[in-house]
């Protein structure tokens, strides 16, 4: 009895973490690769804030030494502009590329909230793709509904697979 109480407990389990037998597929795989992906982007984004923010001190303090050094004194709109265009190019570059980073982290989290998990290691995936979002918080409320769209592809997975337990 306690044998058989084991091995029930055991395949009920199962679903959570992996596929049913072995040699199968895992029930999230598509999940899981999007996941690892994901993953990756967020790294790549992460890494890259460092060089934004040093951009974005080295602009401020660029600026700062040529409005002290009297750059910018005499010089008609054409000059001004072209000389602070010139400042700025670094940080817009960096710009650039944080928002592109930031962008495939977004995608990638909409293919990820496009399905539903299977498993606790697919709950996972989504948990991941919320805490990044909620971790976006400083950006323009214009990201509140896709924020919204996360959590309720989490809470929905999680009681999907509640269900299945």
């Amino acid at each position: 009895m306690q044998n058989r109480r084991a091995i029930l407990t055991a395949l009920i389990a199962v679903p959570l973490t992996g596929p049913l037998c072995a040699g199968q597929p895992h029930l999230d795989a598509a999940l899981l690769d999007l996941g690892r992906r994901f993953d990756a982007a967020v790294a790549a984004h992460k890494a890259h804030v460092r060089a934004y923010f040093a951009a974005d001190e080295a602009h401020t303090q660029a600026l700062q030494a040529a409005k002290s050094a009297g750059r910018f004194k005499g010089l008609d709109a054409e000059a001004y502009a072209a000389l602070h265009s010139q400042l700025i190019e670094p940080f817009n570059a960096a710009l650039e590329r944080d928002d592109e980073l930031h962008d495939a982290c977004g995608k990638l989290g909409e293919q990820i909230i496009a399905i539903q998990p299977k498993t606790l290691d697919g709950i996972a995936v989504l948990a991941r793709v919320c805490q990044f979002e909620s971790r976006q918080a400083w950006e323009a409320p214009k990201s509140r509904e896709y924020d919204e769209d996360v959590l309720v592809a989490l809470v929905d997975g999680i009681l999907a697979v509640a269900a299945t337990a």
